[in-house]
C-alpha cells in the first residue's frame, strides 16, 4: 500500500470521531445512523476509493478470500461482502447457486468502488459426488425393485436387472449426468455478474493408476473440462483460477496453464513445511510455478473438535503469510487464499484481524 492510502485512512478514522450529548427524561427508542466517511466527507470517501482501486492496480501478493454465502439475506455484518477488508484482492463466492439479491449488489458494488473482483465456484470434486450419489440411488432403487420379486420372476428376470444397473453405471451415463451439472454450474456465473470461475478439482493420483484405470478415468473428467473449455473459450476476458492438484489432471485442457492463479489447498497444516510439501505434491509437467498461492482457513471457533485454521504458532493464516514472503527455489508464490473467510470477521480486538495482519506482511505500508 502507499503512503496516500496509508494517509487516507487515518483521516478516515478521524473524520469517524464525534461526540454528542443528549437530555431526557424516559426511556424511549431512538433511531441511530452511524456516521460514515461516506456520509461526513463524501469527497474524501472517493479519494480514499481511488486509492483503493490503485492499490489492487499493482504488482503485489494477492489475498484471495472465499466466502461461504447464505440464500437469506445477511442478518450481520459479517455476512456482507462489504465488510471484507478493502485490501483483499478477490473474492470467491463457495455457494453460487444460492446468491442472494443483497450479495448479488455487493459482488457489482466492491467491484465498481473498490476493484475487487468476485468469482465462483465450478467443482470437479463436487460434480462428480452428485453424479456418483446419483448413480449409487439409482443402483439402490433397482436392487430394491429386483428383491420386491418373487423368486421365479427374479430368475426369469436377472438378465433385465443386470442391464439396467449396467446401463446406469456406464461410463456414458457418468458423462450425461456430469455434463448437465457442470453446465448448470456454468450458467451460474452468468446469472451472478461475477468476473470469472475457480476451478476446483483434486481427482485421483494417476501414479497409482493401471493404464486402463487411467483411460477410464481419464474419461470421467473429460466432459467437465470440455465444457469448463468451451465455456472459457466464449470468456476471454473472465477470470480464471484453478484450486486443487493440478499434476492429478488428466483429461486434456489449458485451465491450468491458462489460470491466473493455482490455488493449492492446504487447510489442515500446522506448520510451512507442510506448505511445502502440498506445493511438491501438486506440481507436475505442464503446471506453471510462477504463479502459486497456498490455500488455509479461518478457524472455526463454532466448532472446537475442528482444527483447521490453527498452526504450531499462532494462526494458519499468518503463518501463510509469512510463509509467502520468504521465497522458493523452484516456484513463486504468488499470495494466500483464505477459505471461510467471514470466520475471521469475529475476534475481540479488531474484525477479520489476521485477514488484515496476513495483508500487512505481505504488503507492508512503506516507511518514509
Amino acid at each position: 500500500m502507499n503512503k496516500l492510502f496509508k494517509s487516507l485512512i487515518v483521516l478516515a478514522a478521524g473524520s469517524l470521531l464525534m461526540v454528542s450529548c443528549a437530555k431526557w427524561t424516559e426511556t424511549e427508542s431512538i433511531p441511530f445512523e452511524y456516521a460514515t466517511l461516506q456520509s461526513k466527507n463524501p469527497q474524501l470517501y472517493e479519494a480514499y476509493l481511488a486509492s483503493v482501486r490503485a492499490y489492487h492496480a499493482t504488482e503485489h501478493q494477492v489475498l484471495i478470500a472465499k466466502f461461504d454465502n447464505k440464500e437469506a439475506a445477511p442478518a450481520g455484518r459479517a455476512e456482507h461482502l462489504t465488510c471484507l477488508p478493502d485490501s483483499v484482492d478477490y473474492v470467491i463466492v463457495n455457494n453460487p447457486a444460492i446468491l442472494n439479491k443483497v450479495l448479488l449488489e455487493e459482488v457489482k458494488q466492491i467491484r465498481e468502488e473498490k476493484g475487487i473482483r468476485s468469482l465462483v465456484n465450478v467443482s470437479y470434486d463436487a460434480v462428480r459426488s452428485s453424479v456418483e450419489s446419483t448413480i449409487a440411488q439409482a443402483v439402490e432403487a433397482i436392487d430394491a425393485e429386483f428383491a420386491a420379486l418373487e423368486e421365479e420372476a427374479q430368475a426369469a428376470r436377472q438378465e433385465e436387472f443386470d442391464a439396467r444397473k449396467a446401463e446406469v453405471q456406464s461410463q456414458e451415463n457418468f458423462q450425461t449426468l456430469a455434463k448437465d451439472l457442470t453446465l448448470k454450474a456454468l450458467a451460474l456465473v452468468e446469472s451472478s455478474g461475477v468476473d470469472g470461475i475457480n476451478v476446483v478439482f483434486n481427482g485421483m493420483n494417476p501414479v497409482a493408476l493401471t493404464a486402463e484405470k487411467k483411460e477410464a478415468e481419464t474419461a470421467l473428467q473429460e466432459p467437465f473440462f470440455t465444457l469448463v473449455n468451451e465455456w472459457k473459450a466464449g470468456h476471454p476476458d473472465a477470470l480464471v483460477f484453478f484450486e486443487g492438484t493440478p499434476a492429478y489432471v488428466l483429461a486434456a485442457t489449458s485451465v491450468v496453464t491458462d489460470a491466473a492463479y493455482i490455488i493449492i489447498p492446504a487447510l489442515a497444516a500446522l506448520n510451512q513445511t507442510a506448505f511445502n510439501y502440498a506445493v511438491e505434491v501438486s506440481l507436475g509437467e505442464g503446471v506453471p510455478t510462477d504463479r502459486i498461492v497456498i490455500g488455509v482457513t479461518a478457524i472455526d471457533i463454532t466448532d472446537p473438535a475442528n482444527t483447521n485454521g490453527t498452526f504450531t504458532e499462532g494462526t494458519a493464516i499468518v503463518g501463510a503469510a509469512q510463509w509467502a514472503v520468504t521465497p522458493a527455489s523452484t516456484y513463486t508464490k504468488a499470495g494466500i487464499c483464505v477459505d471461510h473467510a467471514q470466520f475471521d470477521y469475529f475476534d475481540i480486538t479488531h474484525v477479520y484481524s489476521q485477514i488484515n495482519e496476513a495483508i500487512s506482511i505481505m504488503n507492508p505500508s512503506p516507511v518514509k
